[in-house]
């Protein structure tokens, strides 16, 4: 009887002191995408233009960073520590209203907002928001964009897919990949603003 209350306790010891064998797990880091001040750039709307919160599929939708190991970025996989202060398509739509706005693409650029009555609409999809550490490590942008004339509602949306490649640094910092993140963001909004001028 003893020995039957004895064998399960010391099973139970001897898990616990190998679990207490593994390390202890990496420190949860939270990335944020700071906006970029652009050079005044030449207004190409005229009237107020409201940016909209942009869509993903459930993968680049989640606040975990992606990764793929392949030059081509077809695999993706999740960083297990590392965290996106928010949604990306949020990060996305808020890093695009204060970037188009200090670029003067139009009279005024609002983040979506219910009490706002704007003349342009942009949104769209965020297909590619992605860090490719195989060889020659980079971070991958793409953004199918879709642009509304919220006055002629009958007129066909403009819309354009821009996708960007930022190199990165053999051992990149946190610093060095958000760095990263910031550059070819505002590269893809540069060339969607280019297609907008006559």
């Amino acid at each position: 009887m003893f020995v039957h209350r004895i064998v399960p306790i010391v099973i139970a010891a001897l898990v616990t002191a190998g679990c207490g064998s593994v390390g202890p797990a990496p420190d949860e880091l939270y990335f944020r995408l700071p906006p970029v001040v652009a050079a005044a750039g030449e207004r190409v709307l005229t009237g107020v233009l409201v940016v909209d919160e942009f869509r993903a599929g459930d993968l680049h939708d989640s606040r975990q960073m992606l990764f793929a190991k392949d030059s081509a970025g077809v695999v993706l996989q999740q960083r297990h520590y590392d965290f996106w202060v928010d949604r990306p398509t949020k990060l996305v739509a808020d890093f695009a209203q204060r970037y188009l706005e200090s670029r003067g693409v139009a009279d005024r650029v609002f983040r979506e907002a219910g009490d706002i009555n704007g003349d342009w609409l942009l949104g769209g999809e965020l297909r590619r928001f992605e860090l490719l550490s195989g060889q020659g490590q980079s971070v991958v942008v793409g953004i199918a964009f879709k642009l509304s004339d919220l006055r002629q509602r009958d007129v066909l949306p403009r819309s354009g897919e821009v996708t960007v490649e930022e190199s990165l640094n053999d051992n990149p910092s946190p610093a060095d990949v958000v760095a990263a993140y910031q550059r070819a963001l505002s590269k893809a909004l540069d060339q969607f603003v280019q297609t907008l001028t006559p």
